[in-house]
This record gives C-alpha cells, sequence and structure tokens, in this order.
C-alpha cells in the first residue's frame, strides 16, 4: 500500500471497541490462558491446511472454544486489511463507497471480522453502512452480534447463519452494492474451478443490480498472503469476466503467474494492541504485520491510474546496486539503482516500499531507472497520526 509508510498504529477507538466486546474491557490471566491454549490448537489448523477441515472433523466455527480463541485474536489481526483496501482505493480517487453508503455482504463473515474495520473507516470518511455478514456457523454468527452490540460502533450489523446459502441469490435478495470475502473464499470453496463458477456467478448479479439502477457494484476478494493463496487468486482474477481495479492499476494480465515461485501480496507493518499481543504470546504468537492478498472488481471501467506502474517487492540489495521488481501494464520486470551513480533520479528504487506507485517512468536498456515520479494522496490518510 504505497500510504501507509514504514508503519501504522491500530487505531485507540477501534482498539477500545474491540477490547469491549472481547474482553468486556480488561482481559483476566485465567481467560487469557484458557483462550490461549485453543488458540494453540487452532492456529496449525490455519496455518498448515488454511483451515480447511480434514475428513470426520468438526470445523472450528461449530466449537466454542475455538471460534472464541479465532474471535479474540484473528479477529484484530485482520480487522484493518478491508480499511486500509478502502481507503487505498480511496486515496488513489477511487471511492469505493461514491454514493456515501453501502450496503455491504460479507460471506463466510465469521465473527464478524470484517464488520470492525469497514465500520471503522466509514465513520472516518463519513459514509454510512449497512453490513450483512453470512457463515455457515451460527456459533460464530452469535459472536458476531454480540461483539457488536457491546463495542457500539455507528454502524449496526446484521448477521445471517445458513449452511446452504446460495450467495448469489442473497446478493439480489439484499441489493447489495459491495461483496466480500475475507480469508473465507478458499475455506469455503477449496476446489478452484468451483471457485471461478461461484464468483463468476455472484459478478453476474451484481452487473444486472448496476445495470438495473445504474449505481457501481464492488467484489472484494481478501485472502492469506501465502505463496498458494496468492497465485490462486492471481488466477481467479485473470480468469475473471473483467480485470480488478485494485491492486492492478489497469486490465494488464497478472505478472505473478508468468513465474511458477512468484506470487503477489500486500504488507503492512502494525502496531497491534497490547492486549492482543499478550493472548498471542499464550499461544506462541507474534503478529507484527498485515500479510494479504486481495483484488477488488468494480462494474464501473474507470481506472484512474492506467499506465502506473507498482512496486511489487522489497527493495533487494545487492552488493553495489539497489533492486526492486514492478508491476507494468506490459509485464513484470526489474529495476534497479546502481549506488555508485545514484542520483534524485534514481531515489524511487533506493527508497522502494511494497505498494508504491509510479508514474512516467524512464528505464534505461539495462533496467537502470533514469526517473520517475512517486505516486502521493492530496489528502490526509485516516491512518496518518492525529
Amino acid at each position: 500500500m504505497f500510504f501507509a509508510g514504514e508503519e501504522i498504529s491500530f487505531p485507540e477507538d477501534l482498539s477500545k471497541a474491540l477490547s469491549q466486546g472481547l474482553w468486556r474491557g480488561t482481559p483476566d490471566a485465567g481467560l487469557l490462558k484458557r483462550r490461549g491454549a485453543a488458540l494453540n490448537l487452532l492456529w496449525e489448523k490455519l496455518a498448515k491446511r488454511r483451515g480447511i477441515k480434514a475428513e470426520g472433523e468438526t470445523h472450528y466455527s461449530f466449537k466454542r472454544e475455538e471460534a472464541e480463541a479465532y474471535a479474540s485474536y484473528y479477529l484484530p489481526a485482520n480487522a484493518l486489511k478491508p480499511a486500509i483496501i478502502l481507503e487505498e482505493a480511496f486515496l488513489t480517487g477511487t471511492d469505493l463507497m461514491p454514493a456515501g453508503d453501502a450496503v455491504w455482504l460479507d460471506c463466510g463473515t465469521g465473527p464478524g471480522t470484517a464488520y470492525w474495520g469497514l465500520a471503522w473507516w466509514s465513520e472516518r470518511r463519513g459514509k454510512r453502512l449497512q453490513f450483512h455478514g453470512w457463515d455457515q456457523s451460527n456459533i460464530f454468527t452469535e459472536l458476531g452480534s454480540s461483539l457488536a452490540s457491546a463495542g457500539k460502533l455507528a454502524a449496526t450489523p446484521r448477521f445471517i447463519a445458513s449452511k446452504k446459502e446460495d450467495v448469489a441469490t442473497l446478493v439480489r435478495k439484499l441489493g447489495a452494492t459491495h461483496v466480500s470475502f475475507m480469508n473465507s473464499l478458499a475455506e469455503i470453496f477449496p476446489d478452484p474451478a468451483r471457485r471461478l463458477e461461484e464468483m463468476k456467478k455472484i459478478w453476474s448479479a451484481l452487473s444486472d443490480l448496476s445495470r438495473r439502477d445504474g449505481k457501481a457494484r464492488y467484489l472484494v476478494l481478501i485472502e492469506p498472503g501465502s505463496r498458494e493463496n496468492s497465485r490462486e487468486l492471481s488466477a481467479l482474477k485473470d480468469a475473471m469476466p473483467k480485470k480488478p481495479l485494485l491492486p492492478c492499476l489497469d486490465a494488464r494480465p497478472c505478472g505473478a503467474l508468468a513465474r511458477p515461485q512468484d506470487w503477489c501480496h500486500e504488507e503492512v507493518a502494525v502496531r497491534f494492541p497490547d492486549w492482543m499481543n499478550e493472548l498471542g504470546a499464550e499461544a506462541g504468537l507474534r503478529k507484527e504485520s498485515l500479510l494479504f492478498s486481495y483484488a477488488v472488481f468494480s462494474t464501473k471501467d474507470d481506472y484512474p491510474l492506467a499506465e502506473r506502474w507498482r512496486v511489487v517487492s522489497q527493495r533487494l540489495e545487492r552488493k553495489g546496486q539497489t533492486e526492486c521488481w514492478l508491476c507494468t501494464p506490459e509485464s513484470k520486470r526489474q529495476v534497479r539503482a546502481q549506488l555508485s551513480k545514484a542520483g534524485r533520479e534514481s531515489a524511487p528504487v533506493i527508497e522502494a516500499r511494497r505498494g508504491d506507485i509510479w508514474r512516467n517512468p524512464v528505464v534505461g536498456p539495462k533496467g537502470d531507472l533514469e526517473g520517475a515520479e512517486r505516486f502521493a494522496a492530496g489528502v490526509p490518510s485516516v491512518f496518518d497520526p492525529e
């Protein structure tokens, strides 16, 4: 994300609201220990099996202890992802809530993880959010309602529990303006072919609604930042009827699929709340950044940052030079700055961060950057220190 800098702080008001919802203020030592033990069991299922249950196993969302542990740690660990995506879109000239309000359907919502980031961002940007969270687990939806009631953000969510929901039908019924899947797409649809089929059905429903009333509709897909999840999402992006609006900047093919070892992901360093770190320590976990892959599809046709280049790697320091990889309209390519010849024109490479956006780049025949302008928003970010 071009605006995130070296690190962002977890918003204090959001931390207080979540702490009130999860702990009714401050967690006691006994509760921390119990949830830490459940979190330790849960981590292996999420990290090693992508949350997909083994044959004959009860899914963690139907085990209250593990569902509560998930809510206590993975909800705050992931809640900012949709807010960060909405903020980058806003700062690059694509307001994903252009009408000032949204009917948002989040699928596989868990304990309402996406709700917290969306509700917080909507308050900060003066938007109205009507949030609907669907999940197969009634334990998760009960937790979502309870947490939101105690946290008392402005938007009041509605949660739906159903094991056999047809999402496209629900989209039409609600007249949804936004549909999202966060860390749930591969869990709900483990087979990539079925996943693509379902996303096309949802996209068709959103497109029909958009044609009917002229309002833009959006499909937001957020997956964990592992190589496997990221490459599957990249393949899905290229197979959809329309190319994504973000993180791609126009209808370019995904350069991350050109080589088997490549993957496209975001990494945003975050200073998380102490209470979350205390729980993580009980299970030997320490969260210091958001690592995820995402795609935003829009029924609108405009790409306001078309032809720009985006940095898609960290800086690579080699003997005598600095390099980084960029996604360009044609392909993914490497650009360098030789330190012995470094000047103002090579600063974008030497200071590059994953997610930076360049315009008017000039690159020499051997890959040396000879000039580029780093994109900067004309307004402050909601994540800027107050």
